[in-house]
């Protein structure tokens, strides 16, 4: 008989425990005063997204998903309820402090910036070393297929082109490691997904949702 070794040991324990998952929602509330009258835009949403998991929030318009996504991003804070990114409660930590990114339905682009320096913007506000943002911007272009396009500005591409540079500057300061293409591609299929809609009536909360493992 021999002894198991440490290695299988440590990986089956590694397996085996649970995985705190990437986002946490718990209880979130977002109330508004509005002509001296209390409306609830969001009413309580609990919810938990894994890593890695291509995670799709649908309902009808007004219902909250956008407020939803807002209070994820740290844009809003939660009337009441309790945001969690990887295990960390941050639900009163201001956006530039979260490790997290927000896609905007409009793009929010810089005008002023062609497209290779919107995509590599916030990778040089996190200091990040030049070859590594010259590493990086090239991959998620080539993903988005921008390649070749870098020196174009918002207003000399299309809408969809301007569409995949929002995504690709998202992506592109994602605290995934290593750096692949596979790890970045969720982020090109979610372009599809934001189109989706939902035919359900409830406006309570956005809690109809489609998983994807990666």
């Amino acid at each position: 008989m021999t002894e198991p070794q440490a290695g299988t040991e440590a990986a089956a324990a590694a397996s085996a425990a649970p995985q705190v998952p990437a986002i946490e929602l718990d209880g979130v509330v977002k109330e508004y005063l509005a002509r001296g009258e209390v409306v609830q835009a969001v009413k309580g949403v609990t919810l938990t997204i894994a890593e890695g998991e291509f995670f799709s929030l649908l309902g009808p318009s007004g219902c909250g998903k956008t407020t939803t996504m807002r209070m994820v991003a740290g844009f809003e804070e939660p009337s009441r309820g309790t945001v969690r990114l990887h295990g960390r409660d941050v639900t009163n930590v201001p956006p530039d402090k979260r490790d997290v990114n927000m896609v905007f339905q409009s793009y929010a682009l810089f005008p002023h910036m062609n497209v290779w320096e919107n995509v590599a913007f916030g990778l040089k506000r996190k200091k990040v070393p030049a070859a590594e943002i010259t590493r990086r911007v090239g991959e998620m272009l080539e993903i988005v297929d921008l390649t070749g396009r870098e020196k174009r500005r918002p207003r000399e591409m299309s809408g969809g082109q301007r569409w995949s540079t929002g995504p690709a500057r998202s992506c592109s300061t994602s605290r995934s490691a290593p750096w692949t293409s596979s790890s970045a591609r969720p982020c090109r299929s979610s372009s599809s997904a934001s189109s989706a809609r939902s035919a359900s009536r409830s406006c309570t909360s956005p809690t109809t949702r489609a998983r994807r493992s990666p």
